[in-house]
């Protein structure tokens, strides 16, 4: 299991890609703002995994048993693993009185 304090997050300016610590809200080489990208599991077998066990090709770090880091936030997002269903909600204003 990967510890999660020791894991990298890449930068995302496609110039760098630097690996820094998680903690880090800036790339240490170039002071690029570093986002942090949180996905929420779902499914049975979430409750399964391990704080600190990289899923998806050492793209997700388990944060908790529903909640996954991307550390890799400037890279376009893969199919993730059937145990790790990403849930997205969208919302926006209603605009069809206006």
């Amino acid at each position: 299991m990967t510890n999660q304090l020791a894991a990298k997050i890449v930068c995302q300016n496609p110039e760098c890609q630097a690996p820094n610590p998680v903690s880090h809200n800036f790339c240490a080489h170039c002071r690029t703002a570093i986002p942090k990208v949180y996905l929420w599991t779902v499914g049975e077998d979430a409750s399964s995994l391990k704080v600190g066990q990289m899923l998806a090709n050492n793209r997700y770090i388990v944060v908790n048993s529903r909640v996954l880091l991307d550390t890799k936030p400037g890279w376009r997002p893969e199919v993730v693993e059937a145990r790790a269903r990403i849930y997205y909600s969208l919302s926006a204003p209603d605009r069809s009185s206006s």
